[in-house]
């Protein structure tokens, strides 16, 4: 994924991330909740004004998968993707951040 800060988008109009992820260990992980976590320029407000599905996921041992994710923005403007979120096992909560909080 290129890492811009700042992506335009306009109301209605799909942006898609797509992401590799990585089973290192030896056993199966259930990954559930994946989400991407967006914010418009001028505010602080996390996530309002996006639509999205969130995605799960098992990774056998050893085993690397494509992830596609879509977020959708209500309206037209500036917006950051900060991070990826997500649960494991239904217990922890993980983010890798993208960019600066």
């Amino acid at each position: 994924m290129t890492l811009k800060k700042t992506r335009k988008g306009f109301a209605n109009d799909t942006v898609t991330v797509k992401l590799l992820m990585r089973n290192p260990l030896m056993a199966d992980i259930f990954i559930n909740k994946i989400r991407l976590i967006c914010r418009y320029g001028d505010t602080d407000q996390h996530t309002k004004g996006f639509i999205q599905q969130e995605k799960n996921l098992t990774l056998k041992s050893l085993e690397t998968k494509e992830i596609i994710l879509e977020v959708i923005p209500e309206r037209s403007g500036d917006f950051f993707i900060e991070r990826i979120e997500w649960v494991l096992f239904d217990v922890v909560s993980c983010a890798y951040q993208l960019v600066e909080p």
